[in-house]
């Protein structure tokens, strides 16, 4: 995901000081994978995983 977002957000961060830009891919990862990607995934595991009754 950090490296998703680096490439995306690469040229409009790159004037930006390297503690800015650390801020801002923070800022846009944490929540990205907190509130999307990790709920998303532990529904899919849980599907695969679940054993039948």
């Amino acid at each position: 995901m950090i490296m998703l977002v680096q490439v995306v957000m690469g040229p409009v961060l790159a004037p930006l000081p390297l503690p800015l830009r650390t801020l801002v891919l923070t800022g846009i990862v944490v929540p990205a994978v907190v509130y999307a990607i990790v709920p998303g995934l532990l529904r899919v595991h849980t599907r695969l995983h679940r054993h039948p009754r």
